[in-house]
């Protein structure tokens, strides 16, 4: 099991509506996400805040995954706000 935390930052000057779902496209082939919330378009995703996100705040979550070969892990993060 590999954990990491994932920070999302509003760097607007506007409120960003919740929930804040960050979902991870392009993940190593091999790989899956142990505490995902859910999938959308066949890809993992996470819930980062069920709230709104102020001008220059940040969130936190701890994201979790099975990595079986233990090598590298890469994806990309896609970030939605105000539901998916």
């Amino acid at each position: 099991l590999w954990v990491s935390t994932l920070t999302v930052t509003n760097t607007s000057g506007s409120r960003i509506a919740g929930p804040l779902q960050v979902v991870l496209t392009n993940l190593t082939a091999g790989v899956t996400m142990a505490n995902n919330t859910g999938t959308h378009s066949g890809s993992p995703y996470i819930t980062v805040s069920a709230g709104s996100l102020a001008p220059g705040a940040s969130a936190n979550v701890s994201i979790q995954f099975t990595n079986p070969s233990n090598g590298f892990i890469g994806y990309t993060a896609v970030t939605y706000s105000g539901g998916l």
